[in-house]
């Protein structure tokens, strides 16, 4: 897509004129409409990337892709209660996708939510080594609950060696 090109080599104007076309020749065709927002975040024009994703799920609302890019941008604008909402609607729609769990998850633990949060990642269908790797992030986290971060590290290494669910609600429930 010509507008992805332009917005990677720092062509704004052009990157926005191909993705305004993009979306006019198809409003369904949500690459488009995650890229401009992208490249209005870029610009500082965040209000502008959040109606060009209400209106793509307007189109699409099953779209998790659209879903999550609305979410970051309301983090952004500072609307957490909302973006949770659209994180988890995202997670919901591609539950395949491990990265939407995760990204609801610290969202949820910014908010102060950190047992929920901890319920987000353990229960997260996404594939084993994803979960171990996005968890192995998780002490980025800023939360007083460092020691539910460490049982959803723990609780994400799955198989034969790994913790059953008894032994990861024990250690989560633990102070």
């Amino acid at each position: 897509m010509l507008g992805s090109f332009y917005l990677r080599r720092g062509a704004m104007a052009d990157a926005e004129a191909e993705l305004k076309a993009a979306l006019r020749l198809s409003r369904q065709y949500t690459p488009a409409a995650i890229n401009l927002a992208d490249l209005y975040r870029q610009l500082d024009r965040e209000a502008e990337g959040e109606r060009t994703l209400r209106e793509a799920i307007a189109d699409g609302p099953e779209d998790a892709g659209v879903h999550h890019a609305l979410g970051l941008t309301l983090v952004r604008l500072k609307r957490l209660d909302e973006a949770i909402g659209e994180l988890r609607l995202a997670a919901q729609l591609a539950p395949e996708q491990a990265r939407y769990a995760y990204v609801h998850a610290v969202a949820l633990n910014s908010a102060g939510r950190g047992s929920e949060a901890i319920a987000v990642l353990k229960d997260s269908p996404g594939s084993p080594s994803g979960r171990s790797r996005d968890l192995a992030g998780a002490d980025q986290l800023q939360s007083p609950r460092r020691g539910h971060l460490r049982s959803a590290r723990l609780c994400a290494t799955v198989g034969p060696h790994g913790p059953d669910r008894s032994q990861c609600h024990s250690a989560s429930t633990r102070p």
